[in-house]
């Protein structure tokens, strides 16, 4: 079987206008230590507007510095992202090598040498911008520091290059937000990449990584959309400079003897990446179960543990937030945790597919009553064609593409979907398929249904 890469374009309709495409962000963290398991050539530009990369930071005195093992600056990634039209931003700091920010904002001497290596090694490198990603402050001294830096790292990016961005990661509550200084921030900086994950995890008690919602009792640590509405209404961010951080990894907790559950207490907790969680989730370990408050999926096993994750449904129920809420889009915490192979990437694609996807006002909105897989358009095709379909209820989807055989030639859709309206386009281009008739088949509970396909050379 020959399966190839597909660019497919989901359509899911909402009762809301939304931004288009064009203007929504979706920005992938590139950690240097990831280049093994996705190299820069099979990191999916087409499903991102931009790319940070993880990560260089300073030292005590103020200069520019990054680990010897790391990848800092990498050539390839630079001229990958730019060959496909994307930007690259040098991330600065991280929370393994935030520790020398305080001595370095403290003197305006510092903060000079700082910037002043950091503009010259945009410069000669090639970044686009810069993610500043200080895991701190910590207090008054250290906010009104910060705001300085920004302030200066501005006026040198100016006076550089007036093209260079400068963003920031926040963090998602006001346990890091009351020490940023956001009115004069939000006048400096493009953009906010929120961290809206690690909301739980090995400091607290068993509980969702990411929660879109936060649980209606038992827990008021956070959630995205709590976190949106801190920084919006709560601290006067505009929307349009905010973006929602979604995490490609999740959280194993044991918890502890005789108190099994979302917010129980815990023994120990570790982070797990999609891919190595994909991995169990293939095998078959455990009880998946699907939270419909917080709208994310856990893992229950072995008696004592909770596995708390994101996958398709849940990423496609975030991205559809980000444009009913007209923010700026989506951050991805991290490129490479879900590469299965290099080559295979399920998180990036449900990501991909949802933010690329367009919405229209209709009247009915309620869900169709049967399955149903509709004439492609157009029909015959040649390089593409758009298949749509209807699914009465939400649950796993298999869309793929055979030929006269039987045999598969392309899978369009093998996942979790919601219930409703959508479309996939089928792009023959990517494919070395021969003049003829191929047949596309919707699966869905053991329902199934089939259209007639004709590629025309």
């Amino acid at each position: 079987m020959n399966l190839r890469r597909i660019a497919a374009l989901s359509l899911f309709i909402t009762p809301a206008l939304v931004p288009t495409p064009a203007q929504l962000k979706v920005i992938g963290y590139y950690p240097a230590w990831s280049t093994s398991a996705l190299p820069a050539a099979n990191i999916r530009f087409n499903y991102l507007t931009h790319i940070n990369h993880a990560f260089a930071f300073p030292d005590s005195s103020g200069n520019l510095r990054t680990r010897a093992t790391w990848r800092i600056p990498d050539p390839d990634l630079i001229s990958a992202a730019h060959a496909a039209g994307r930007k690259v931003s040098i991330s600065l700091g991280g929370g393994a090598d935030s520790y020398d920010f305080p001595k370095m904002v403290a003197s305006q001497i510092k903060r000079a040498k700082f910037i002043s290596d950091l503009v010259a090694f945009m410069r000669s490198n090639g970044y686009d911008g810069a993610d500043l990603d200080w895991e701190g402050p910590r207090n008054n001294v250290e906010k009104a520091n910060l705001t300085s830096l920004v302030q200066e790292m501005r006026q040198a990016f100016t006076a550089a290059n007036p093209s260079w961005i400068l963003t920031m990661a926040i963090g998602a509550t006001n346990w890091s937000g009351q020490w940023h200084d956001y009115q004069t921030l939000k006048q400096y900086v493009d953009w906010f990449n929120i961290m809206t994950y690690d909301i739980h995890g090995s400091w607290s008690h068993a509980g969702h990584n990411s929660p879109l919602y936060s649980p209606t009792s038992g827990c008021n640590d956070g959630s995205i959309d709590f976190s949106v509405n801190y920084h919006f209404v709560g601290r006067g961010i505009p929307k349009s400079q905010l973006v929602v951080g979604v995490p490609f990894y999740g959280w194993r907790f044991e918890c502890l003897e005789g108190y099994y559950g979302l917010y129980m207490p815990i023994t120990r907790a570790e982070q797990l990446t999609y891919a190595t969680i994909k991995e169990r989730l293939d095998r078959g370990l455990g009880t998946r179960v699907w939270d419909d408050v917080c709208k994310v999926p856990y893992l229950t096993y072995a008696a004592i543990v909770l596995l708390s994750y994101d996958d398709s449904l849940s990423l496609s129920l975030k991205c559809k937030y980000v444009k009913e809420n007209n923010l700026a889009g989506v951050m991805i915490w991290a490129l490479g945790q879900d590469a299965v192979t290099p080559s295979s990437q399920p998180m990036m694609e449900a990501v991909g597919r949802a933010m690329q996807a367009t919405t229209n006002v209709i009247a009915d909105l309620r869900p169709p009553r049967s399955l149903a897989l509709h004439d492609a358009y157009p029909n015959p095709f040649n390089p593409s064609t758009t298949i749509s379909y209807e699914l009465p209820h939400s649950g796993y989807v298999s869309l793929k593409v055979v030929d006269v055989f039987g045999r598969e030639v392309a899978r369009l859709i093998d996942e979790s979907r919601e219930a409703g309206r959508g479309a996939v386009r089928f792009e023959a281009s990517e494919f070395r398929l021969s003049s003829g008739t191929y047949f596309c088949v919707l699966t869905q509970g053991g329902i199934r249904a089939v259209k007639r396909l004709v590629f025309l050379k």
